[in-house]
């Protein structure tokens, strides 16, 4: 069975370089994925899908540094995985503002569940970079990870 990841390294990505695009720091786990022995994340999978789009289409789309600065946003939470430092709970709350709805509607969208929306508003769990990246998309901030 074909899935995403091997679309990406079919088109010349390495598996270092999907690592680095994805905020995916394991490359066990990226090459389970790959020989599908695990099973790849929602956020993960839905950032790539994404992405596919973006090179497909050869579209960009750049941080709206307006909306960032308007959000009390760091830079350094909305730089590529490489340079990307965890944002605050204030930074999450605010993003999560600007998308609307409640946790479990936020959770539904980037693929988690809405407790773990509220842990990351609440300072009580670290939010993964896929799961970032993704509410930045949706808050209409960017793709941050280009």
């Amino acid at each position: 069975m074909n899935n995403i990841i091997n679309v990406f390294l079919n088109n010349g990505l390495s598996m270092l370089d999907l690592s680095n695009l994805t905020g995916v720091r394991s490359l066990r786990f990226l090459r389970q994925v790959k020989e599908n022995k695990e099973l790849i994340p929602y956020s993960l999978n839905f950032l790539l899908i994404i992405e596919l789009k973006f090179q497909e289409t050869k579209e960009t789309v750049e941080v709206d540094k307006e909306k960032a600065r308007e959000l009390g946003l760091s830079y350094l939470s909305l730089t590529k995985f490489s340079n990307w430092e965890h944002p605050t709970p204030l930074e999450i709350k605010s993003v999560c503002n600007s998308i609307g709805g409640g946790s479990s509607s936020i959770g539904a969208l980037v693929g988690v569940t809405g407790s773990n929306v509220r842990k990351f508003i609440g300072g009580h769990k670290k939010i993964p970079y896929s799961v970032w990246a993704l509410m930045c998309y949706e808050a209409n901030i960017g793709a941050i990870w280009r």
